[in-house]
């Protein structure tokens, strides 16, 4: 990279742009910039701990449906570097980002598996708390058109994550024990299993984030 690229790509980069973000995000990862430092370039702020330790762990380990930005600028440089073109979710994020500017899309909310993705609920980290050093998150429904629809749903992504997933688990022993639980369709141990894996890694990256030192 030349002298005056990296400028360019600055002045280029666009949220509303993935492409954009993705060539300033690579070009940052090749100065040797870490991870957070690539991300704090790229967004003027600083994400949480939380983030990272997500991101680092595997957010499809958990099912996650992540959102283009901010996840796939941090694949770092090894593993091939952020994917210079976005998923089909991006429709989407650019929507939410002209619908609030200050929202940062993380996670589409599964609540149903028949449900089209553009009507799931969005997780949403906000600029202005991250600037105050706040993990709030917020929910914008699928639907949503007006600002007055998004809602604050919890202190923090894990612990919104948290909730969802002991709710999942709840959820499926009751199907399991019922006696009508049988045939196609029905809810076997190894769903169970799978879903009490996926709480138990939550709590995991709930007591890392607990016990690191900063932000």
């Amino acid at each position: 990279m030349n002298d005056g690229a990296l400028p360019q790509l600055r002045t280029q980069a666009s949220r509303d742009d993935y492409a954009s973000m993705a060539r300033l995000a690579r070009a940052l990862h090749e100065t040797g910039l870490s991870t957070r430092e690539v991300l704090r370039e790229c967004y003027a702020v600083d994400l949480p701990q939380e983030f990272f330790a997500l991101a680092e762990d595997g957010p499809w380990r958990l099912g996650l449906m992540i959102t283009n930005q901010p996840w796939r600028l941090t694949v770092p440089l090894e593993r091939g570097g952020p994917n210079p073109e976005p998923t089909s979710r991006n429709s989407i994020e650019r929507r939410l980002l002209a619908l609030d500017p200050d929202l940062l899309p993380l996670l589409h909310l599964r609540l149903s598996d028949e449900a089209p993705i553009e009507m799931l609920p969005v997780i949403c980290y906000r600029f202005s708390e991250l600037r105050e050093r706040r993990t709030t998150v917020f929910v914008v429904p699928g639907v949503a058109d007006h600002p007055d629809e998004i809602g604050r749903t919890g202190d923090s992504l894990l612990d919104v994550l948290h909730a969802f997933q002991i709710a999942d688990v709840r959820g499926l022993e009751e199907e399991f024990e019922h006696p009508a639980n049988w045939g196609i369709g029905e809810v076997q141990q190894t769903h169970l299993d799978g879903a009490r894996e996926m709480l138990a890694r939550i709590d995991r990256l709930r007591s890392e984030v607990a016990s690191y030192e900063g932000w």
